[in-house]
Order: C-alpha cells, then structure tokens, then sequence
C-alpha cells in the first residue's frame, strides 16, 4: 500500500482504520515442566478510528494495550481477528506487500531501549530515517530503483555468473504454453539452500531485489510475467471499465489458487484498486523492472 493510496482511499465519513474482533494469546511452559499455558493478552478487541482523530487505550498496567499496539502496527501477529486500513484487510497481505506500508504505520515506543538500537551511534540512528526519508523521495521520481528495501540506479543490471543463470533457467522457466504459471518459491530457496554454486544465495537476493524475479505470496514469477499480467489487465479494464476475479482468472488462464495473490499484488502496488467484487485502474501506473 502507497502513501496515495491511504490518501485516496480516506473518507472522512469512513474508519481509516477498523479493528474487529481482535485477540492475542501467548503460550509460556511453567518452569521445570513441559506443561503449556495460554496466557490471553487481550480478546475480542473492536475499534475504529476515523481520519483527523486520535484514539487513546486507557487501562491498568498488563491490560495488554502495548501488545494490542504491536499487533495493530503488525510487529506482532495477532491470534484471531482482522485489521483494514483504509478499507484494507492487513492479515491478508504478506512480508512483501506490507514493505510499502511500514513507513506508514509506525510506533513510538515508551521504552528507550526497545526504540534504539544498541549497535548504532546516536548520529547512526538519527542519520538512517533522513537517508530512507531521502531515497525513498529519489524513488518516487524515477531517479533510482528501490524494492524492498534495496536501492540502485536505474541502469543498473545484476550480473550472473553462466552457472548462476542456468539455475535460474532451469527452476525458474518461462513456458509459452502457460506463461502465467508461477514456480513456487519455498521450492526455489531449498534448491538455492542445497546448491554449491558460488554466490547462488546473493543472486537469488539480487533478482528479487531488482525485480528480475518477483514473489507474489509462496509463488515466484519471472518480471516478464508480471508484465503480460499488467498488459492484459490495462487492455481488458481499458475496454470494459472494471474487471471480476473471475475474469482475471479466465484472463490469464490460471487458476484462483494463483489468480486472487497476484490480483491482491496489483492492488499493492496501486496498479488496480478494488471496488467491491470489481478491480478498476488507478490513474498512476509503475515499473515492475526489468526482465532477465
């Protein structure tokens, strides 16, 4: 989610956020004994908060407003509930999707030393916000590439070695028979894990940095993929106005398991924006990167 897309999506007569039925549970073992208990932080948890206001959580100490925070923020994950922001539902997105948002959604934390880290300087820790601040800005005007936290000029290309780019073509085919069928991606990582090629980790790194490959939830597509997606979901909301799941799924000729996180992924990416049960474009279209 973009910073746009909090701002477009935000209604004054709506929650910007909306918490429902949210619950914590932590599970200890009782010293010297292997039995657990559950420890209950907070349950059933509903809340909303509107745009231009402020909410503040009274309670007594260990009433469990600092883990109802963690979870909000998402620095914990919570046992049972959901969360939207701006109409969003947060749960349902992965690491990868939530990367945009952390600038966003941010904590204040009562503790100094759970705020700062121990193994930076105090000129480190004040410098780090501005330099994400000033790249992030550099980003957004085109002038460099950033994914995930990686950052680099847009000319640059990651190089491989004949080995590393064979494994790559081998466990990460394109097929023109079924262009938009993914590999999955835990499948990939043990494969890179198990190789003794040199270096096949940092490349596998790098690709994913630079937006060579792309993880969408547990499958992995080349750029080149994302691409047709794009292009075939620009022509088919170009003629029509709105598009269904189901019709991105005949779209692509894939399956629903695949279909709705990859439609979810251009929904984060503000490529699409969902109205109901129909996506439509958004006004601003990105790059997914280059192809390999």
């Amino acid at each position: 989610m973009k910073p746009e897309t909090l701002q477009s999506n935000s209604n004054r007569f709506e929650p910007l956020l909306r918490v429902s039925g949210l619950c914590k549970q932590y599970v200890q073992r009782r010293p010297f004994s292997r039995q657990k208990i559950v420890v209950n932080a907070f349950q059933d948890v509903s809340l909303k908060l509107f745009p231009g206001t402020t909410l503040a959580l009274v309670g007594e100490s260990g009433a469990g407003k600092s883990s109802l925070a963690r979870c909000i923020a998402l620095l914990e994950r919570p046992s049972a509930g959901k969360i939207e922001l701006a109409g969003e539902n947060l749960l349902a997105l992965d690491r990868e999707q939530l990367f945009p948002l952390r600038r966003e959604v941010q904590m204040i934390f009562q503790d100094p030393s759970s705020a700062l880290n121990p193994r930076l300087t105090a000129c480190e820790i004040i410098a780090e916000p501005l330099l994400i601040r000033l790249l992030t800005a550099l980003a957004d005007e085109g002038r460099i590439a950033s994914r995930q936290g990686y950052y680099a000029t847009t000319e640059h290309q990651p190089k491989l070695s004949n080995e590393q780019r064979s494994f790559f073509e081998e466990y990460v085919p394109f097929d023109a028979a079924t262009p938009f069928l993914p590999v999955t991606f835990g499948d990939v990582a043990a494969l890179v894990k198990s190789s003794t090629i040199p270096g096949i980790a940092r490349a596998l790194e790098t690709l994913l940095a630079r937006g060579v490959l792309v993880k969408v939830g547990d499958a992995l597509y080349r750029s080149a993929q994302i691409e047709r997606a794009h292009e075939r979901i620009d022509a088919f909301i170009t003629q029509h106005g709105k598009m269904t799941m189901a019709e991105f799924r005949d779209l692509l000729g894939t399956s629903r398991k695949y279909a709705v996180p990859l439609l979810e992924w251009f929904d984060s990416r503000g490529i699409t924006v969902r109205s109901g049960d129909n996506r439509m474009l958004r006004v601003r279209k990105g790059a997914h990167g280059p192809s390999v």
